[in-house]
């Protein structure tokens, strides 16, 4: 399991990565002052877990941790992932709680076994998660193409688009696989059953692997995957999917009023122009940072 902790304090900061490098076995912790540094190892590799110190800065008058949270929340790979937060703020955890979805609020001074007790916890989980087949990072089908059969991880997935007679798999680094129609039966009939925010359909015909979109447009109703030049309609039911599996979408508003997009708590970006939302880079990444603040 890999572990980011933010902190600026020193002393927390060592006290804490002891704390969690003693709390299970065969972790790797990565230590962050700042929320550059954060958001940089995030988007190197997947992160399972996030260890955010939240204070108030009286010199720079802002809440430090709280944007990388937002960022956090705002990112697609990790919309729904496990968040901590320690603080020394009293007023914060239902907010934490409600607005962004935190794991759990540690309200300074905590008992430490209590948070390496959660850390164990969230490993044993995941090992759960893996040995059920529910951790999007190991599942796999088998598929039979002419004479040969092919291990295809799901993670691998862009879309799956259903014809009359057969459908078409489109995957990553690979061309696409012209297919009987029982060959993806399984898979297609239990989408509901995968884990949560992983295959949708995005219209009819059309099921895509939501941790490979790269860009949806609200105003025009369509997506974009990861190394896919064409566009994939987004039909009304599709819009319920995403409603469901990203939280992207609102219902509209009456006629002549804006549509208000918040999926991702009140304090979510305004919408880009074109109504565009794209998955963080770095470089739009640390772009944002600028406009939110300097505080951590």
């Amino acid at each position: 399991m890999r572990v980011i902790i933010l902190e600026e304090d020193s002393k927390r900061k060592e006290k804490m990565e002891y704390l969690v490098r003693t709390a299970a076995e065969r972790l790797k912790v990565i230590v962050c002052s700042r929320i550059e540094e954060a958001i940089r190892a995030a988007l190197e590799e997947k992160i399972h877990l996030f260890i955010v110190d939240l204070t108030f800065d009286r010199e720079r008058s802002c809440f430090t941790g709280i944007s990388f949270i937002k960022w956090i929340r705002r990112t697609i790979e990790y919309y729904n992932a496990f968040v901590i937060v320690t603080s020394d703020l009293i007023d914060k955890d239902l907010i934490m709680y409600k607005e962004y979805h935190v794991y759990k609020y540690y309200e300074r001074p905590f008992r430490e076994t209590e948070l390496q007790n959660d850390i164990k916890g969230l490993q044993i989980m995941m090992k759960l998660m893996k040995l059920k087949g529910m951790d999007p990072d190991d599942q796999y089908i088998m598929v039979k193409s002419e004479d040969s059969f092919y291990k295809i991880y799901l993670r691998d997935v862009l879309m799956i688009e259903k014809k009359s007679k057969y459908d078409v798999l489109y995957m990553k680094d690979m061309e696409a696989m012209k297919l009987p129609k029982y060959v993806l039966k399984g898979l297609i009939e239990n989408i509901d059953n995968l884990d949560a925010a992983d295959f949708f359909y995005c219209n009819r015909s059309n099921i895509v692997n939501s941790q490979n979109l790269k860009k949806i447009n609200e105003a025009e109703n369509y997506a974009v995957l990861e190394n896919m030049e064409r566009t994939v309609p987004i039909s009304e039911q599709g819009k319920e999917h995403l409603r469901k599996y990203l939280g992207l979408y609102q219902k509209r508003r009456r006629a002549g009023k804006k549509t208000e997009d918040k999926a991702f708590g009140e304090e979510a970006e305004k919408k880009v122009a074109g109504n565009v939302v794209e998955k963080s880079s770095i470089h739009n990444g640390l772009a944002e940072l600028k406009n939110i603040g300097k505080g951590t």
